[in-house]
């Protein structure tokens, strides 16, 4: 499952995105690159660089977890739907670019199921992950593991094909914590003002 937090703290499948879905990829990154950021008025234009949107999520979340695991392309996107009626409309945020990794992911099940590859929630998000580009100037809870690259995620599913540990995926859970978070994330004063000890469960599947 791809999800996308919009503003709100609300998701595009109506669920909180802090709470985060077992075996979903968080996608919460919408890129733009250094001609858009000046464009939108986000940077001056002899200053920009590539970056997120001001209004892209980012990490961490309220229970602990980065937030973010990739990033897609998602400024000045052109395929507005004709309903719109607007063909010279551009839409940016993470509406775009969370589309954008669905497509992606869409791509790597056709080719797995015609490869006879198999395709688990694990190996997907594993080889996106580790294929990502790392886009300069951001940090790990703007873009995650960086920007989706489809073609080198597809060759890292074929050279791992027979590896049965690209199926394995961990449970984290901090005992003694109410909700299950999935991390510890302390950001209020009376919080980093005393000592803390967290006894951590890593559970593979």
């Amino acid at each position: 499952m791809m999800t996308k937090s919009a503003a709100d703290g609300s998701s595009v499948n109506e669920f909180d995105a802090n709470e985060g879905v077992e075996g979903a990829t968080n996608l919460a990154a919408a890129y733009a690159d250094a001609e858009e950021s000046s464009s939108s008025g986000d940077q001056p234009k002899d200053e920009a660089i590539g970056t997120t949107y001001t209004w892209s999520s980012v990490g961490p979340t309220i229970d602990g977890d980065n937030g973010v695991d990739i990033n897609a392309p998602g400024g000045a996107i052109t395929s507005v739907p004709n309903w719109t009626l607007q063909k010279n409309q551009l839409m940016n945020g993470t509406s775009m670019s969370s589309p954008h990794a669905t497509g992606c992911v869409a791509l790597l099940l056709s080719a797995c199921k015609a490869e006879g590859i198999k395709a688990t929630p694990a190996r997907i998000k594993r080889a996106l992950q580790n294929t990502a580009k790392e886009m300069d100037g951001l940090s790990v809870l703007q873009q995650g593991s960086g920007m989706v690259q489809v073609d080198k995620a597809w060759q890292y599913l074929l050279d791992h094909r027979d590896d049965h540990d690209e199926d394995i995926h961990f449970n984290i859970s901090i005992d003694n914590r109410a909700g299950s978070p999935r991390g510890v994330y302390l950001r209020q004063a009376d919080e980093v003002a005393v000592r803390h000890t967290f006894s951590i469960r890593i559970d593979p599947r």
